[in-house]
């Protein structure tokens, strides 16, 4: 009896230490198959080229879990770089502004596109100095007169791109995308100051495109409506209008004429022009004009043409009772900068 009992006391002993084993190797890392033998103070999974990736509980992952090539995490909303504007400060002048930046096209405004014009010949830094650039918001903010008070218009990325669909008052509808932005900008800002409940669209073509008057775009500009001289009134009075042209221009202020449907002469008419300069004297005084379209009726590569004074001062009287003078230029209109 005493052998049996120290057979089965051995026996256990010998079964408690298979299983014990057992439960050893079943709890120890294995080594092999692209899995890295792990260490007390760090466990670490790396992925074999023909295993399945999984993550270090053991569960299978997408085949992009490898940190070791997972693309960096993106950054705050505020650090994610902003799209840049399409037009900002430096498209508004390549250049010293000038009357050649205009090209009025299918918006019927050349009494505003003229008028814009005959500023940037005469003052170029007065042009500048309606429209600043606003970085933070991209838009571009014009300051008009309303006839009351001074009044900032803001003119957007939108905006611009509205303008250029339609044709407006810039190069950069004609083949030119590096074409000075200023008339653009400002043919917005003068549309949405008249009309400011319409869309762009239709105050371009239905509002400020449906015609108007140089004094009223001179004042929105320059804050005066400057000095009109109309020939049908003042033909027989011998107001000298070649001096006052003249003394105009030598003094740097802006000078536009319009003319009316009955001007016989190599003239659009209605229309109005910028006055670019002047020689001689009294009647037969010769007007440089320059055109807003950049181009003239049988002479598409040249927007300046001549005119005699007295051609478009025109004789006789008018209105209902005579009917017999003509005069082929409507007004006069000088603006007053500074003033």
């Amino acid at each position: 009896h005493q052998q049996v009992s120290e057979a089965i006391t051995a026996s256990l002993k010998t079964f408690r230490t298979q299983e014990e084993q057992n439960a050893d190797r079943l709890s120890a890392p294995t080594v092999g198959d692209g899995v890295a033998k792990a260490t007390d103070d760090q466990q670490q999974t790396k992925v074999g080229d023909t295993e399945k990736p999984k993550d270090p509980k053991g569960q299978i992952q997408a085949v992009d879990f490898d940190k070791n090539h997972a693309p960096a995490p993106l950054g705050p909303s505020h650090e994610i770089q902003k799209i840049l504007p399409r037009w900002t400060d430096q498209d508004l002048y390549p250049h010293k502004p000038s009357a050649a930046d205009i090209h009025q096209d299918t918006v019927g405004d050349c009494y505003l596109a003229a008028t814009m014009g005959a500023i940037a010949h005469a003052n170029p830094q007065w042009i500048k100095d309606r429209i600043h650039y606003n970085e933070q918001t991209t838009s571009f903010d014009v300051t008009l007169w309303n006839g009351h008070q001074w009044q900032q218009i803001p003119v957007t990325q939108h905006d611009i791109q509205t303008n250029i669909d339609h044709h407006g008052a810039s190069w950069l509808d004609n083949g030119k995308p590096h074409a000075p932005l200023w008339p653009s900008v400002l043919e917005n800002a003068y549309a949405k100051m008249h009309y400011p409940t319409d869309n762009l669209d239709h105050a371009l073509d239905a509002g400020i495109g449906r015609g108007g008057e140089a004094h009223d775009a001179m004042q929105a500009l320059t804050g005066n409506q400057g000095l009109t001289i109309h020939p049908e009134k003042v033909w027989f009075t011998r107001q000298e209008i070649d001096q006052t042209i003249a003394h105009a221009l030598t003094n740097n202020q802006p000078v536009t004429i319009s003319t009316q449907t009955d001007a016989s002469l190599p003239l659009v008419a209605p229309h109005t022009y910028i006055v670019d300069g002047i020689t001689g004297s009294r009647s037969d005084a010769q007007l440089t004009l320059r055109h807003p379209w950049e181009s003239n009726p049988g002479d598409p590569n040249n927007p300046m043409v001549t005119a005699r004074l007295g051609d478009l001062i025109g004789s006789g009287l008018t209105g209902k009772l005579d009917g017999f003078g003509t005069h082929p230029m409507s007004n006069v209109n000088i603006g007053e900068l500074g003033q």
